[in-house]
């Protein structure tokens, strides 16, 4: 059963557009993150895969690197030191756009 969509009186035809706006430029920016993430890959394993540096033309393009982050597994202290876990956990609040 469709559940019909009410008017808000609060919902202009200006904030109407704008979602209408925010909701194209939402799926443009969605693919071409895309394509971009196939390029980023494609430029990872084939150009890349053996050096450092792109360097065209004597001009430095991009730089690839290994890069080494170290991250504390908060499941695991969670799961395993809850004492630990409790005294250095903070409660953060936002609000979230979300488009239906």
């Amino acid at each position: 059963m469709k559940t019909s969509i009410q008017v808000l009186p609060n919902v202009t035809e200006n904030i109407y557009t704008s979602v209408e706006r925010y909701r194209m430029l939402d799926q443009q920016i969605k693919a071409l993150e895309k394509e971009q993430n196939v390029i980023k890959e494609m430029l990872k394993e084939g150009y890349f895969k053996d050096q450092d540096e792109f360097i065209y033309q004597g001009r430095l393009l991009m730089t690839c690197t290994t890069q080494i982050s170290e991250r504390i597994d908060l499941k695991s202290l969670k799961l395993k030191q809850p004492d630990i876990y409790n005294l250095f956990q903070v409660e953060s609040v936002s609000r979230v756009l979300r488009l239906k």
